[in-house]
């Protein structure tokens, strides 16, 4: 009797193993795409912004008409929360202080 209880109790605890495991694993396997998706996702977005970068809307001289084109691409719309808080200031001020010269000089607005 003792050798049927001692080997039901070991059927049962494989048998609850084998439930929690096939209840975590699937869990554990949707985490572990979900965080690969994330990384591709930002891998892409980073070659996205080199890829303009390098198409020279960005570059040290860059005038009104590049830096407004750029701040109104949708690039630029998911790069802007991970630049410098004083490369944002920089690039919607001088947009914004062109835009102000435009309008008080009533000249015609530059349409991207």
């Amino acid at each position: 009797m003792e050798a049927l209880v001692a080997a039901s109790s070991g059927a049962i605890a494989g048998l609850i193993t084998g439930v929690i495991g096939s209840l975590i694993a699937p869990w554990v396997q949707w985490a572990i795409e979900t965080r690969r998706n994330r990384q591709n996702y930002r891998r892409e977005l980073i070659q996205t912004w080199r890829r303009v970068i390098d198409e020279g809307i960005i570059i040290d001289d860059a005038g009104f008409n590049e830096i407004y084109e750029f701040t109104h691409t949708p690039e630029y719309s998911l790069m802007k929360r991970y630049l410098s808080a004083e490369l944002r200031g920089w690039m919607e001020a001088e947009v914004s202080e062109r835009k102000q010269y435009l309008k008080e000089n009533n000249v015609l607005e530059y349409q991207a």
